[in-house]
């Protein structure tokens, strides 16, 4: 499971090789002040402050798959849009957690199966899986226990690619972005609740436990106003059409339909 060869994906990462991941950087992010009651009592999200990043924006979208998503030639037009990687405008975020938890948003298609990675520039990292895709919107992809940590200050690209035959493609969607672990957050986020977890991962630029840290708790507490915390963190990074996807769930026991990707292949 970890680390294996597929037969199919020398094609997808000769692809993703054109993208290095050497050479970007990350400016300076301004510890988050040791005021562990900022948030305290406030039910409201304190927004995020995303870090300054140099070189030009690193997410990259391809495929089209000539049909075999949508069953016919208006895939040519529309597969570029099938996937949506739920990352900062700066389409690079960080995260402080060894494994963290990543999102990306996907639309109806014909899509069965969905292939996902995550490496470093030599690949010296890497891991990859592939599960069945049930339902059209938010995955979640958790890597497991047994995957390597990231180490700090390295940076990761994932990559999410769209199985809308029986096996991938060169032709099929594929969307990815870059992930950075940092040790910014100089905050004991332990005692705080999870609304006042989020507002510190927004001060600390920490987009990805944001995002996981909102979405849990709109899974988890759908009365909440979490998830009018989320749309709008969504909205303001420029993943419009997600957030309006969010906006239209309100009241709902989920946010559209989610499937998790985890270590063990399952959905």
């Amino acid at each position: 499971m970890m680390f294996k060869v597929s037969c199919y994906r020398n094609w997808f990462l000769l692809a993703l090789m054109l993208l290095p991941v050497a050479g970007m950087q990350f400016a300076a992010v301004r510890p988050v002040a040791a005021q562990t009651q900022a948030a305290s009592s406030s039910a409201n999200f304190g927004g995020f402050f995303a870090p300054k990043g140099k070189g030009a924006p690193q997410q990259s979208q391809g495929g089209a798959s000539r049909g075999a998503c949508f069953g016919d030639a208006s895939s040519l037009e529309h597969g570029m849009n099938l996937i949506t990687l739920i990352t900062p405008d700066t389409n690079r975020g960080l995260s402080v957690a060894a494994r963290p938890v990543l999102f990306a948003h996907v639309s109806p298609s014909l899509a069965r199966q969905v292939y996902f990675s995550l490496k470093n520039d030599d690949e010296s990292y890497f891991y990859e899986q592939t599960v069945t895709l049930t339902s059209s919107g938010m995955l979640r992809f958790q890597l497991p226990d047994d995957a390597p940590e990231l180490q700090v200050g390295e940076e990761y690209r994932w990559s999410v690619a769209l199985i809308c035959g029986n096996r991938l493609a060169p032709d099929s969607p594929w969307a990815s972005a870059v992930i950075e672990r940092s040790d910014v957050l100089t905050l004991d986020t332990q005692s705080m609740t999870p609304m006042e977890q989020a507002s510190a991962y927004g001060r600390a630029g920490l987009w990805y436990d944001t995002v996981d840290r909102l979405y849990s708790m709109v899974q988890s507490q759908p009365a909440s106003n979490a998830q009018s915390a989320l749309s709008q963190l969504l909205a303001a990074e420029g993943l419009d059409s997600v957030s309006s996807v969010l906006k239209s769930s309100v009241g709902t026991e989920r946010v559209g339909a989610s499937a998790a990707v985890s270590g063990d292949g399952q959905s």
